[in-house]
């Protein structure tokens, strides 16, 4: 959002979280609209996505204690009306940990991959040129 501009999803993404994140975008448009720009964000396919048998629920998954509680809780019930049967955790690289550090990451990933698994969760790394697009 500092940078502003379009993001394309080469994939399937729910509409709800699309609505979810316009809605997010908009407030922070709101409290610092000198600091944030739209991002048009569009994607191959929309679908909304339901916890049915054989679909797969993730989630972006850092290894960090906000990403771990919110995996813990929705693994063990514990999520109330916001409950999801999570399957997978993403993990990012190229978001705090540049592309270029792929020590770094591998020890990340290894180390939230542990976490997942404890979880029964599955793992799948993500790359992201985000950093480039946004000039760090």
């Amino acid at each position: 959002m500092q940078v502003g501009g379009k993001l394309a999803v080469h994939g399937e993404v729910s509409p709800s979280l699309l609505g979810n994140i316009e809605e997010a975008e908009a407030a922070w448009l709101l409290w610092r609209p000198g600091s944030y720009h739209q991002v048009k964000i569009t994607a191959d396919n929309e679908k909304e996505a339901n916890d049915a048998e054989g679909e797969i629920t993730a989630m972006m998954f850092s290894g960090g204690a906000d990403f771990s509680s919110t995996a813990w809780r929705h693994r063990n019930e514990r999520a109330g009306r916001q409950q999801h049967n999570l399957h997978a955790g993403i993990t990012g690289h190229g978001f705090d940990i540049p592309l270029d550090c792929e020590e770094e990451f591998s020890g990340a990933a290894e180390s939230a991959g542990r976490m997942l698994t404890g979880l029964q969760m599955e793992m799948f790394p993500l790359a992201t040129n985000f950093r480039e697009i946004r000039g760090d």
